[in-house]
């Protein structure tokens, strides 16, 4: 890692997160209701910093276990949000890292309930909240090439292609299209075009313990999936946990 972390480091990082976790569910009964979905956003969060600082100390089943808790974590928060919110901006954002850490935990059935929590977002939510309308398009389109529907899945990432882009974040929401686009249709080049520029970007981000600074936890998810379908990218980057890739 370019920044040097001692092991004590890390697990000082896993103990404070416990650390908050248990304090937020101590407070439980104190929270707002309409800020329950936050909560749970925001549990989803440091159970994934538990799971990549694991990853980083070679505890490979303890970071699996913390990816599953927070793939559960970021699905009550949809949960929630629906029930909390008629028109809910999170909602996209909360499923995509549902599903995300449902890949990165190899859980099979969290990925389903992502998947169909993902299915089942109004479809008129871009129309509505333009402004993560592209989120939401690579997500449908990366969801709906796993379930078999390629068709849908074109049409969805060619929606993504002309959505709203965020000032710098080009590299990111570009990068993650050619990834996805080369998984559906299952083109290498594309989605090492996609693998460039998903690391150029996050090359750019500030030195910090953040475990999405220690981790490119967006490019090693889509790295799993585009393995899984024979597209067995070979990459140089010290920023993907290989072990993760590894067959168990």
């Amino acid at each position: 890692m370019t920044l040097e972390i001692s092991r004590e480091e890390l697990k000082e990082e896993i103990e404070s997160s416990i650390n908050v976790i248990k304090q937020t569910k101590s407070r439980w009964g104190r929270i707002i209701p309409k800020r329950i979905p936050s909560a749970y956003y925001r549990l989803g969060l440091y159970s994934r910093g538990i799971a990549v600082y694991n990853l980083l100390l070679g505890n490979k089943k303890e970071a699996l276990e913390w990816f599953r808790k927070s793939a559960k974590y970021f699905i009550k928060s949809v949960e929630q949000g629906r029930d909390k919110y008629k028109k809910w901006e999170g909602e996209a954002g909360s499923c995509s890292d549902a599903f995300y850490m449902s890949i990165l935990s190899r859980d099979r059935e969290l990925l389903k309930k992502a998947m169909e929590l993902t299915f089942d977002i109004h479809p008129d939510y871009p129309n509505r909240f333009p402004d993560p309308a592209g989120g939401y398009y690579c997500l449908m389109a990366l969801s709906k090439k796993l379930v078999g529907d390629v068709e849908s899945a074109k049409h969805f990432i060619e929606k993504a292609k002309t959505a709203r882009k965020h000032k710098g974040f080009e590299d990111f929401e570009n990068g993650q299209i050619l990834f996805i686009e080369g998984i559906i249709r299952e083109d290498e080049k594309l989605c090492l075009q996609g693998a460039k520029k998903l690391s150029e970007y996050h090359s750019k981000k500030p030195q910090s313990m953040a475990d999405d600074k220690l981790v490119n936890i967006r490019l090693t998810a889509l790295l799993l999936i585009a393995k899984r379908r024979n597209i067995d990218l070979k990459l140089d980057n010290e920023y993907i946990p290989k072990t993760l890739l590894e067959d168990d």
